[in-house]
């Protein structure tokens, strides 16, 4: 099986163009759709990869069906995009409930920002804007990620995650732990119940963990 991890270097047609920093999970899938790839160092940037892209793994490294032009050219990546606003989104959620007319707020919009549709603040609005339900948010999987148990107590850290080259789908999970003493621990894929943005979900409790940590 070839596996992609994090950290993982990272090679196009033409040589090296950096390593994977981050991998996006699509949780109705179950499975990495993109890989972030990081390049540079001073004036570091990211990119958006599709793992389709993916042709193979060689000695650790992840082989792209890409040279630096084509790589240079996808889409970079920015964390408000896999946290965006609902596109519905027209109105403040109250302003109805404050006797003010959806449509009327539509013609503010048009007239403070010389469009035909909301696209942002209107006159300094400080409301919260609505967001797209949690369930059609992309995941950002990277070192650090918390980890709970089936309580919902934080038992850990993500310090490693694999994926198969072929499917996406996760090969390897492992968990840091311990305050002075830290140590990484292989989770069985069984125990993971959900990848969310707010971390990736155990079905075991903690004592279960602890068994584990001590057979390691």
């Amino acid at each position: 099986m070839m596996e992609i991890g994090i950290s993982a270097e990272v090679f196009g047609r033409d040589g090296k163009l950096g390593h994977v920093s981050r991998l996006v999970v699509e949780p109705r899938a179950d499975r990495v759709e993109n890989l972030i790839v990081k390049s540079g160092t001073i004036l570091a940037h990211e990119r958006v990869v599709p793992l389709s892209y993916a042709i193979g793994v060689r000695d650790g490294a992840v082989q792209l069906d890409l040279d630096r032009a084509s790589f240079d050219t996808m889409v970079e990546y920015d964390p408000d995009a896999f946290h965006r606003r609902d596109p519905s989104y027209v109105a403040p959620p109250a302003a109805e409930a404050r006797g003010i007319a959806r449509q009327y707020f539509e013609v503010d919009a048009a007239v403070d920002r010389g469009s035909g549709g909301y696209l942002d603040k209107v006159g300094g609005y400080p409301g919260g804007e609505q967001r797209v339900p949690d369930d059609r948010q992309l995941v950002v999987i990277e070192p650090g990620l918390a980890i709970f148990d089936a309580s919902g107590e934080k038992v850990g850290e993500l310090a490693a995650f694999t994926i198969d080259c072929a499917t996406g789908h996760p090969t390897r999970v492992a968990m840091r732990h311990g305050l002075l003493f830290r140590s990484d621990v292989d989770l069985p894929l069984a125990w993971v119940s959900d990848i969310s943005m707010s971390g990736i979900g155990l079905n075991v409790r903690r004592e279960e963990l602890e068994h584990l940590e001590q057979a390691a």
